[in-house]
């Protein structure tokens, strides 16, 4: 590491924590829709699935939704009860999917009937937020100018992944705008997700998919998806 990326790296660490913006137009994650769901699984059903869910490949949790070891409903309802223990001190989900148990519900009543297996059939999956849904989720980058958009249709890969049974469980938080903006942002900030911290230690979280890499670090969902320019997954990964 030369003098300079030193200089850089020391500067990222101190205004993504000791110097700390404060995002006046966070938004707050909302719980509503799950609320029921979330109150039903219990702390030792959590512990069981825990050992079942975490650090699985995709292969591994259907196989054991396959033999009934858990349905979607709990691969989902497991996933959102460890984002509102873990998101408010890492800020790595910016929106949280309104219809995610619904679909989880649906693929787990195909699959009682034998029909639409596939390798991503309810599994939970998380998505950069500049990465479109025509749904009832918004498209922001992180920008409060964006806050209130939404799309009439879904980019490419959320197409695909819905097509085979995936279920896009939320947004994640990243550098705003990626970076597009501003040559001199702080990665992992956004005024509409606050700051993404590192769940390491007071390490820089990179940028800018910093929120995508903090859920797979935290097992946040069965998968993360950023996007890739210069660095943008390579770095926080």
């Amino acid at each position: 590491m030369t003098r300079s990326d030193k200089e850089l790296y020391e500067n990222q660490i101190l205004r993504q924590y000791e110097k700390e913006m404060v995002a006046k137009h966070k938004k707050k994650l909302g719980f509503s829709h799950f609320t029921k769901e979330m109150r039903r699984m219990s702390e030792t059903r959590y512990d069981e699935l825990e050992k079942m869910i975490l650090e699985k490949t995709i292969r591994e949790l259907q196989t054991a939704m396959n033999s009934g070891q858990f349905t979607s409903v709990e691969l989902v309802t497991f996933y959102l009860k460890r984002i509102e223990q873990y998101n408010p001190l890492l800020n790595a989900i910016i929106e949280l999917n309104p219809d995610a148990l619904k679909l989880a519900e649906d693929v787990d009543r195909d699959r009682k009937k034998d029909k639409g297996k596939t390798l991503l059939s309810g599994i939970p999956i998380l998505l950069k937020d500049n990465i479109g849904t025509g749904d009832k989720m918004h498209n922001t980058a992180g920008a409060k100018a964006l806050e209130g958009s939404r799309l009439k249709k879904d980019a490419p890969i959320v197409k695909k992944i819905k097509e085979y049974g995936g279920i896009i469980l939320g947004k994640t938080n990243m550098s705003e705008w990626a970076f597009q903006m501003s040559s001199n942002g702080v990665n992992g900030y956004s005024a509409l997700g606050g700051q993404a911290k590192n769940p390491y230690g007071l390490f820089d979280v990179g940028g800018s998919s910093s929120g995508s890499a903090v859920g797979a670090a935290m097992n946040l969902a069965s998968v993360t998806i950023g996007s890739e320019t210069c660095g943008s997954i390579i770095y926080p990964a």
